[in-house]
């Protein structure tokens, strides 16, 4: 079994219905891909982490007692204790250059109306962004 901390991520949704989103490489398997800002819950935080995941690699801040609940998940579960906790975030304001420099090569706002499209593509592939995006995709 492996054993990881639990994560936490954030679907950032502005008035316009663009969701934020991060263009990363993943060395493990060797692609570049659109992301959302997730992270690991450091110890002795609540999973409103989400909120300074979404700070420190984008640099816009979000009220993490406005995040909203938007999907759970337990993406491996035969074979490892993962949880992942996605929320909808809004208001979202730039107030910094991202801290966490190595996060992203560029950010970017996309409609939202384009995310299954984008998916359907395999632009955007990491679980943890998928299963956010489509249940506020399903929910909209």
């Amino acid at each position: 079994m492996i054993k990881l901390a639990p994560v936490a991520a954030a679907v950032v949704l502005n008035d316009r219905d663009e969701v934020l989103l991060m263009w990363r490489h993943r060395f493990a398997t060797d692609t570049w891909n659109w992301e959302i800002p997730s992270g690991i819950v450091e110890d002795g935080e609540s999973l409103t982490a989400a909120a300074r995941e979404v700070l420190e690699e984008t640099g816009y801040q979000v009220k993490a007692a406005a995040l909203r609940p938007l999907a759970y998940n337990q993406p491996i579960g035969g074979m490892c204790n993962a949880e992942h906790t996605v929320f909808l975030a809004r208001d979202a304001v730039r107030i910094a250059e991202p801290t966490d420099t190595h996060e992203a090569d560029r950010i970017g706002w996309f409609p939202l109306d384009g995310v299954q499209q984008m998916i359907d593509d395999r632009q955007i592939v990491a679980g943890v962004a998928v299963t956010g995006l489509l249940q506020l995709l399903a929910r909209h």
